[in-house]
């Protein structure tokens, strides 16, 4: 990929579902503009509420048989009551074809109740796909997690990414 604006604009024109914020190493994701986030300030759970992508996804029309997507989740867990969140999951379908790959080995954010104690440091994720060979571009579908926002960092291809026409 080529440089972080390029990736940028590539991101911000292939998403849907979602807007793009630019994250400390890469792009995050909301399903609110940036420009409402004074207006829930006073409200933190809504923030929150609105980094978890359910229906957010990434679309591209290419050839390529090989996708590597690297990002950062955020878990959450409680000691309250022990709760865990589960995995983020990266879903990639195109032709019928579905492959979904799940990772809980990013930060893990730690309340008691309501206050958050602690951020605990974890690793980035790395979901490698093999996608059925193509002669010719079709639209691939990248679902991103809906359990937990992300910080994308980088997608690999071995073909070009284009971004999908909206229809």
């Amino acid at each position: 990929m080529g440089n972080e604006a390029e990736f940028e604009q590539l991101i911000g024109a292939s998403i849907r579902g979602a807007f793009v914020i630019r994250g400390d190493r890469g792009i995050k994701f909301n399903r609110l503009p940036a420009w409402t986030f004074p207006q829930h300030a006073h409200a933190p759970i809504v923030a929150k509420v609105a980094g978890r992508l359910s229906g957010a996804r990434l679309e591209f029309e290419t050839a390529a048989t090989e996708l590597v997507v690297t990002y950062r989740s955020t878990r959450d867990t409680n000691l309250t009551n022990g709760w865990v969140g589960a995995p983020s999951i990266i879903t990639v379908t195109v032709d019928g074809f579905e492959e979904s790959i799940g990772h809980d080995n990013g930060d893990l954010e730690v309340y008691n109740d309501d206050q958050l104690v602690e951020t605990i440091a974890g690793e980035d994720s790395v979901a490698r796909f093999a996608l059925p060979s193509a002669s010719e571009l079709r639209l691939v579908q990248i679902w991103l997690p809906h359990t937990c926002p992300i910080e994308l960092i980088s997608i690999d291809s071995d073909a070009p990414l284009t971004p999908a026409a909206r229809t």
